[in-house]
This record gives structure tokens, sequence and C-alpha cells, in this order.
């Protein structure tokens, strides 16, 4: 088992935007389903310097994602605070989506086999705005969403994790994307985006 194609659970917590994910088990996206964002290709900063650089894979329709947080490093993280994740696109209810999963990772090959063994994969889904030609991501809220489950006025697969209180979605690829297409305009249901600048070199 290749250990750098594993997701350290405890790490994507912190990795991108502030606050909790909204995760899944199940991916947003099927091949067909996928899109190019030729916006979105480039290096980028955030309102907090953290940066964001996105890269076209060779093939495919899959971009390479790279986070570093800057405000993290020499704090939460022993290292540094950088993630090399997948990016992957599509179009729901007229809005284009991301979903990230973990992509190749050198630090993730010096995790002792067993404890990589138990560590499981998520997704994460996030809206992109393009405006002026210029990418911003809006994180779904997690607390609109555990408010909407709770008063059951959204019904939709998951489970609820121990060790956070976080709720991870269950449901297939295809409830998702139903879900997804429903709310993509709902604007309660996203935070406010993050809205990023093209690093000058």
């Amino acid at each position: 088992m290749k250990t750098r194609k594993l997701f350290l659970i405890l790490a994507i917590i912190a990795i991108f935007l502030s606050g909790c994910l909204v995760r899944s088990i199940h991916p947003l996206y099927t091949e067909k389903d996928l899109i190019l964002v030729p916006e979105i290709v480039g290096k980028w900063l955030n309102k907090d310097g953290d940066e964001y650089i996105f890269i076209k894979k060779e093939k495919g329709k899959s971009y390479s994602f790279i986070h570093i947080n800057k405000k993290n490093v020499g704090k939460m993280a022993p290292v540094n605070d950088t993630a090399y994740m997948d990016a992957h696109f599509l179009k729901l209810g007229g809005q284009i989506f991301m979903d990230l999963f973990p992509g190749d990772n050198e630090q993730m090959d010096k995790l002792q086999t067993t404890l990589a063994f138990h560590l499981v994969g998520i997704h994460s889904f996030y809206k992109i705005l393009i405006v002026d030609g210029k990418p911003q991501i809006q994180e779904m809220d997690d607390e609109w969403l555990e408010k909407m489950i709770k008063s059951k006025r959204i019904r939709i697969k998951h489970e609820r994790l121990q060790s956070d209180d976080g709720i991870v979605l269950t449901a297939s690829t295809k409830e998702l994307q139903k879900f997804m297409t429903k709310y993509a305009n709902e604007e309660k249901a996203f935070k406010k985006p993050d809205i990023l600048s093209p690093i000058q070199e």
C-alpha cells in the first residue's frame, strides 16, 4: 500500500480555509462531469497571505493543488503546513465546484505504516467564482448544514465523528450532485468567498 496516496485526516482540518470543513467519503464528480477552468491556473494569495498554487496536469482534466498555510507554519505544523492535493472541477446548478482530495505528498512517506493504514481519504467541496479573471473560493458553511440537518430540512446520508463531533457525508456521488445542484445558489449555504490575488513574480 502506498502511504503517499493516503490522507492525514487531522491535517485537512487546518490546511485549507479557516473553520471546519464539510467532508465527504465519496467524490462530487465522475470523470464525465469534469471541466477545465483555465482561470484557476497560477499562484495566488488570499487576504491572510496563504499561498494557493494550481497546476494543470498533463493528462485529463485534473489539477495539482498546493496550499501553504503561512499563519500555521511553526505553530500548528511540526515542519511546515503545506498540503499537496488533487483538484477536480465540475458545474452544478450553473456554478463551478471544486473537489479536493489528497494528492502526492512527500511528508506522507514518513508516516509509520500502521498509522498510515488507519487513515481514511476524504473529499471536501468548494464553490468557485471567477470575477474579473480572478478566482474566489467559497467553502460550504458547516454550521448552516448542521442546522439544516438537525431541523430535518435537509436529509442527506451522513455520520458524525466522535473525534470532533463533525459531520462526514456518506451519500453517493449521484446524491451529492443532486444536493449541491439544489443549493448551488443558496447564499446561506456558503461562507464568504476567499478572494485570491495573483502573486507577482
